[in-house]
């Protein structure tokens, strides 16, 4: 008999995903191994990403596993943390890691599963 159990998965990223507006929520999508995490949160959280002062950062993106689809799986309740890193040995700043969000960025062209 199985256990019952939550499921919480975190994602790691370090530039800010390409997102769109959907019903007041700002909608992004984070991909490995062909398969895509949709992530909903509010503007607020999004600001998160792109409203921090480290020249370099890491984000951890928290939430439990939602509905799975052929794509990939929704991320329910996500929460967002932005912490400063050491920069790898040779690397520059991506300059648009680090600028103001309108909110009105498209999504990804380049994420598509079939």
């Amino acid at each position: 008999m199985a256990t019952a159990a939550q499921i919480q998965i975190t994602c790691k990223i370090s530039e800010v995903p390409k997102s769109k507006i959907v019903n007041g929520l700002v909608e992004f999508y984070l991909t490995e191994n062909n398969q895509a995490v949709v992530v909903r949160v509010k503007p607020k959280q999004f600001k998160q990403l792109t409203d921090h002062q480290f020249e370099y950062w890491a984000a951890s993106i928290v939430g439990k596993l939602g509905p799975v689809n052929a794509r990939g799986f929704e991320l329910l309740n996500p929460g967002i943390q932005v912490y400063p890193r050491k920069p790898k040995a040779g690397e520059t700043r991506n300059p648009s890691n680090n600028q103001p969000s309108t909110g009105k960025k498209k999504l990804t062209e380049g994420v598509h599963f079939g």
